[in-house]
């Protein structure tokens, strides 16, 4: 019921996934620039050690589809090669991947601010049914989204890099039994540790973004919260991370990646929409899916008479 909710709610502000496209888009090509230009101006000598390496593979891999098996001692070569160049560099590489990993940091930060915005927007659809400035919404709450996303980005990347470790270790320990079952392993590893981070901090983002608590409190509550509810939420954090798996997979490969442009940020609306119903129900809270449509909290069903009564619309 929930999950069916949220989509509809998220169609109903269909118009959100175009400016979050745009502010997507414009801070994607920020952080490519950046990457571009360290890689650059640091990164020149790495590439030319690096590509006689990709050279070679090409090069056997084409004589393989070609019927012409060769000796694997060029690609040995060029391997030896660069692995005495990174012997040799070994401090200016550390400071480039230090350098790359701030970037990915900062351009995750850049990227959830927006994410923030979409969930204060969806508020204030299901609360009242008013539709928000997308830009005017960022600069009046910059100060409690920032101060959250900066917590949020950096939990977000270590939960990550261990949940890609793991599936990764999955997949490379039962790939040489069975392929097909190590991706099968590494997906299900995957989508499972994805869906426990979101059930683990879902509810710590509305409590702060919506419901005004300060960081202590609103992860304080949100955890409290979060077991209290935890297997119906696990569920359909499980459920959206399967699905949107799936549509990525499906419409990169039908579109040419034409198909994410819009799939991304309209699943960053579902995402809001799905934490803020559940933030509603834990809160005894109605909330509005259209104007024809209110959800009412059964603790609050004896007093219908005077549901809309404080409600501005």
């Amino acid at each position: 019921m929930r999950l069916r909710n949220s989509f509809k709610i998220a169609v109903q502000n269909f118009g959100l996934t175009f400016k979050h496209l745009l502010y997507k888009a414009i801070v994607l090509a920020l952080f490519v620039l950046e990457v571009l230009l360290v890689l650059k101006l640091r990164g020149g000598s790495f590439i030319e050690s690096l590509s006689p390496v990709f050279k070679e593979i090409k090069a056997a891999v084409e004589g393989i589809f070609n019927g012409q098996m060769s000796s694997d001692s060029s690609i040995g070569e060029a391997f030896t090669a660069f692995i005495s160049y990174i012997s040799s560099h070994v401090g200016s590489l550390a400071l480039t991947g230090v350098i790359l990993l701030i970037s990915a940091v900062f351009f995750k930060f850049l990227s959830g601010v927006g994410d923030c915005v979409i969930v204060i927007l969806t508020d204030g659809y299901m609360s009242s049914m008013t539709k928000g400035a997308y830009l005017r919404t960022l600069v009046e709450n910059i100060k409690k989204i920032a101060v959250y996303q900066l917590i949020d980005s950096l939990v977000s990347l270590i939960s990550d890099a261990l949940v890609v470790a793991f599936a990764y270790l999955l997949f490379s320990l039962h790939y040489i039994i069975h392929p097909i079952a190590a991706a099968f392993l590494a997906v299900a590893a995957f989508a499972a540790g994805r869906a426990l981070t979101m059930a683990f901090t879902c509810q710590v983002r509305t409590n702060i973004l919506v419901g005004n608590m300060k960081i202590k409190e609103g992860i304080k509550c949100g955890i409290k919260a979060e077991i209290k509810y935890f297997g119906r939420m696990y569920a359909e954090y499980l459920a959206l991370t399967v699905i949107y798996t799936y549509l990525f997979v499906s419409v990169t490969l039908c579109t040419f990646g034409v198909g994410t442009v819009l799939l991304i940020p309209f699943s960053s609306l579902v995402v809001a929409s799905t934490q803020l119903t559940d933030y509603y129900a834990i809160n005894k809270k109605r909330y509005f899916i259209d104007y024809d449509n209110v959800v009412v909290p059964k603790e609050l069903r004896e007093n219908d008479e005077e549901l809309l009564g404080d409600i501005d619309i």
